[in-house]
């Protein structure tokens, strides 16, 4: 009798858990993302936006209008283009035309809601080329998530890419999403309760001394705060930092595009070896790995990055 009466109070024990679960979350994400991705936000942004089929895109021109175009593709990463700032001004003095974007999601660009899939994020870049009447051959530079759109472009347009770089590229599909990620409400509970409030502290991690960039901890904490990142993010780990691209990237390298791989000694994601499955499938690839940096070695490293960038982009 008392092992019934036992049975029966751990089941209502564990439907008030599991009933209560909605209550949790809704507690928990009204305080997180309290801000609006709206005019008033976006008046403090440098750059331009244009309104593309999917939503309003953030970008920024640097540089003389007759140089050489190259496009920064930032990654991940909530601070969106700001992840070049330390890149942007040395290419524009060396007589480049830059040019940066936010990625749907992050920076000042809009969250759309809807799948964070590759193909959302190629359509976002070819509608802003388009948009902004980019006909010429053009350099690009894919950081991290970043890469994946410009690996996408480059297969689709080897004619329209005179040299590719990709930093720390995060195009293999190695992410791992954990099996309780997968269950409606549990992971959005999960995202609130112990992603978010480690969100700004796991990507300075991504550096190899994030004492050094008090300044991105400072952009990271302020963009975090507008609501849909957690959406976005979420939808991106689900849906496109599992995808693998190695047969995309084997079709640039016959296509014979110029390609440069610039790695972390220390990033925590994409590991020293990455260099030889893309050898493989580049054989005129260039790698560069780059000491006491972690996963956003352009902005760790930004002299020795710059110095590549400007070799590579140029030809000298």
């Amino acid at each position: 009798m008392k092992m019934k009466v036992s049975v029966k109070k751990a089941a209502i024990l564990i439907f008030f858990c599991l009933a209560s679960l909605p209550v949790i979350y809704w507690i928990l994400d009204q305080g997180q993302e309290p801000l609006v991705m709206d005019k008033g936000a976006r008046s403090k942004a440098p750059g331009q936006f244009v309104n593309l089929s999917r939503g309003i895109t953030h970008y920024r021109f640097s540089g003389p209008e007759s140089g050489r175009t190259v496009i920064l593709i930032h990654g991940g990463m909530v601070s969106g283009m700001y992840a070049w700032e330390k890149n942007r001004q040395y290419l524009a003095d060396k007589g480049f035309r830059v040019l940066m974007y936010d990625l749907y999601g992050r920076g000042y660009s809009d969250r759309v809601q809807e799948e964070y899939t590759p193909q959302l994020l190629f359509a976002q870049f070819e509608e802003l080329l388009d948009s902004l009447r980019i006909k010429e051959p053009v350099s690009l530079a894919g950081l991290s998530l970043g890469s994946m759109v410009a690996i996408e472009y480059t297969r689709r347009h080897p004619e329209k890419v005179s040299k590719l770089m990709l930093l720390s590229p995060a195009a293999r599909g190695k992410f791992n999403l954990r099996p309780v990620l997968k269950i409606p409400l549990l992971s959005d509970l999960l995202m609130a309760a112990y992603w978010f409030p480690r969100t700004v502290d796991n990507q300075m991690n991504e550096f190899y001394q994030p004492e050094n960039f008090p300044e991105y901890e400072e952009k990271l904490r302020d963009m975090v705060r507008y609501r849909g990142y957690k959406d976005s993010n979420y939808s991106t780990w689900v849906n496109t930092l599992t995808y693998n691209m190695e047969p995309e990237i084997g079709e640039i390298g016959k296509a014979g595009v110029p390609v440069a791989l610039v790695l972390g000694e220390h990033d925590p994601y994409v590991q020293a070896d990455e260099a030889v499955t893309y050898r493989k499938l580049l054989p005129q690839l260039e790698v560069y790995t780059i000491p006491e940096a972690g996963h956003i070695v352009n902005y760790e490293k930004a002299d020795t990055v710059n110095s590549l960038m400007k070799r590579f982009f140029s030809g000298t």
